[in-house]
């Protein structure tokens, strides 16, 4: 038991460093030109061409000849026109989100695999940090490592795709994740053999003694939906639920073979820091 938890302590530390490291040296991007409507919280509405700074908190705005450099903290919203759609008045008047424009983001999740199986565990813990770079607006993909404790306790190493359908202060979106699940625990699993009493008489049986099943780890598949919850441009909350299949493989040294298939339920809770 004290393995497993300082095997998860280690994980986490890892993701939380590694999301550190990217706040505190992020990768430059540089934003283009894009044409709207600024709207200042003083009433100000301002129509042209903005630009984000590389740290985005400012946000430049030319309209025709003149050339205006607004902190963002002033804004208290931009629309693509200036017929406001019931989506932008809603916004408006609320806490104002900026998008990331950094290409690279850490989501980490935890979550609990609920569902009957072989597994004597109800509902297995579960932990999933990846590292994604955002493609476009809408789709990212990346790498991701995690801890699942499972009948032993394994590190699922994954590639994942998301998809999300806008990109605002609330974003909901589908993930795919797929990989191989590897066992870094002993067997909790033995097995009993019938063999024969002697080889002279083949009537008579015996149980031999438990022998140890060693763990092979096996493939993982997984869709999910969630939602993404902006909190800051840099910082979110997000949550999830979907579907997990992977199956364990086991052998023993006389060749005996075991299969678990797991077929389980979801449910995810997390962080993403851009």
């Amino acid at each position: 038991m004290i393995k497993r938890i300082l095997i998860f302590s280690l994980f986490v530390w890892i993701g939380l460093l590694s999301t550190y490291a990217q706040t505190e040296a992020p990768v430059v991007n540089y934003p283009q030109f894009e044409k709207g409507y600024v709207y200042l919280k003083n009433g100000e509405i301002i129509k042209g061409k903005y630009i984000y700074s590389v740290n985005l908190d400012k946000i430049r705005v030319v309209s025709g000849n003149v050339s205006k450099v607004i902190d963002v903290s002033e804004i208290e919203m931009i629309s693509k026109s200036k017929k406001l759609t019931n989506e932008d008045k809603m916004e408006k008047g609320s806490s104002n989100f900026v998008p990331s424009a950094k290409k690279f983001f850490n989501l980490t999740e935890m979550g609990l695999l609920i569902g009957n199986s072989d597994n004597k565990k109800d509902a297995p813990l579960v932990f999933r940090t990846f590292f994604d770079y955002n493609i476009n607006k809408n789709v990212a993909a990346g790498l991701g490592l995690g801890i699942d404790f499972l009948n032993e306790t394994y590190m699922p190493v994954t590639a994942n795709v998301i998809y999300k359908f806008r990109n605002e202060k609330y974003s909901p979106y589908i993930m795919l994740q797929g990989g191989y699940e590897i066992p870094i625990d002993d067997s909790q699993l033995a097995y009993n053999d019938i063999v024969p009493n002697n080889v002279i008489n083949y009537n008579s049986y015996y149980w031999s003694a438990n022998k140890k099943l060693d763990p092979k780890g096996g493939f993982l598949f997984s869709p999910s939906m969630g939602l993404l919850v902006h909190l800051k441009s840099q910082f979110g909350l997000n949550m999830s639920v979907g579907y997990q299949y992977h199956r364990q493989h086991y052998t023993s040294s006389d060749d005996y073979k075991l299969d678990i298939d797991y077929n389980r339920l979801l449910i995810k809770l997390g962080i993403t820091i851009y």
